[in-house]
């Protein structure tokens, strides 16, 4: 059997928790916490933030979704430029990556391990 596209959502789930893991630095807070010290730390939304998302299948589209879904600038990545993908603002052909990459905050691989890739 063929199990396509169960796991987008769950992957998507992932990804968002580990840019605002990352994005508001837990583990810096984690550490504060285990040491009983309360600094005040800079905090920014999401919604300042560009995602880059190189690979636009189903798993990216559906991470792109979310990122958007929170307010995110989302930057996309994919073969066939042609074809609007929902939640992405603006999409670059392979080759664009160059003119792509220095706008993200964050960057989420998901394509696969190919060759080509």
């Amino acid at each position: 059997t063929n199990a396509r596209g169960i796991h987008g959502e769950v992957i998507a789930d992932y990804v968002m928790a580990a840019v605002t893991m990352l994005h508001w630095d837990f583990r810096g807070f984690l550490h504060d916490q285990a040491n009983k010290r309360w600094r005040p730390r800079p905090v920014s939304p999401l919604s300042d933030k560009t995602i880059g998302v190189v690979g636009l299948g189903s798993i990216g589209a559906t991470i792109a979704r979310r990122a958007k879904s929170a307010g995110m600038i989302v930057l996309g990545s994919k073969r066939d430029v042609t074809v609007p993908v929902d939640g992405v603002d603006e999409l670059f052909a392979p080759d664009g990556m160059v003119d792509m990459l220095p706008r993200c905050d964050f960057v989420v691989l998901a394509l696969p391990a190919t060759p080509d890739t």
